[in-house]
């Protein structure tokens, strides 16, 4: 149960701590939301919330990796992948780069996560599902930019859903899926008290596009259907019937 539980709580520690950080580096780096007619803050506020988010995810993960003694290549290629999405979204929040660019800089992840052996796992056409699996990470990510509107609004469906990814990893016996979701929720939560209104920071693309990219590894693997398919059969219309 502590190799579970020790993720989680090293996530929101660092995260806690280090957002204070992450706020004072915002006007060094550039990196500030600027008031705009449709905005809900009047004031310049930084974008660099996800740094403290994505340090205390990596040390999180780090930890149980060395206490369990895991030296998974997939453990690895998560963390690099998400490593290269975290970048992009902070350059992105600098101004650096163009939205397009930004777009088709997320492919580069989306691919090393389907070379991983993570995709879409319910529809036999391979072709058909990489084309999906693309779809959903790069869609995902830019999804999660519509609900960063409201004051702590994208750090809390990321906490909740790390959640249930935790919940779905623990119930088809994969621990490196518990760790991940419950570091990401750890890193969320930490992150939430300097994000409630009025917030004094915020998220950025970088963590919201780190964020899709860590949970597309429970959302891509066929588990929703098979427990949508058992509550129908618990639950539901005894006339329907499930493939």
């Amino acid at each position: 149960m502590w190799i579970y539980l020790t993720p989680a709580l090293v996530a929101l520690a660092v995260s806690f701590v280090l957002s204070p950080v992450a706020k004072r580096l915002g006007p060094r780096l550039g990196a500030m939301d600027m008031p705009n007619p449709l905005s809900i803050h009047s004031t310049p506020t930084p974008r660099t919330g996800s740094l403290a988010i994505f340090a205390g995810f990596l040390i999180a993960v780090c930890v149980a990796a060395v206490i369990a003694r895991a030296h998974s290549p997939l453990l690895l290629g998560v963390l690099a992948t998400a490593g290269i999405v975290a970048l992009v979204g902070f350059l992105d929040d600098r101004g650096t780069i163009p939205t397009k660019v930004e777009v088709s800089a997320l492919v580069i992840p989306a691919v090393l996560v389907i070379l991983l052996g993570i995709r879409v796992e319910f529809i036999p056409l391979i072709y058909l599902s990489v084309l999906l699996t693309l779809f959903y990470i790069i869609g995902g990510c830019s999804a999660m930019n519509l609900i960063d509107g409201m004051d702590g609004l994208a750090a809390s469906v990321a906490a909740i859903a790390a959640v249930f990814f935790a919940i779905l990893s623990l119930n088809r016996g994969e621990p490196l899926g518990v760790i991940l979701s419950l570091a990401l929720m750890g890193a969320a939560l930490g992150f939430l008290p300097y994000n409630f209104r009025r917030a004094t920071i915020f998220m950025g693309d970088n963590g919201r596009e780190y964020v899709v990219r860590n949970s597309s590894r429970d959302t891509l693997t066929g588990e929703y259907e098979r427990v949508l398919a058992a509550l129908i059969r618990k639950y539901g219309d005894p006339d329907v019937r499930i493939n």
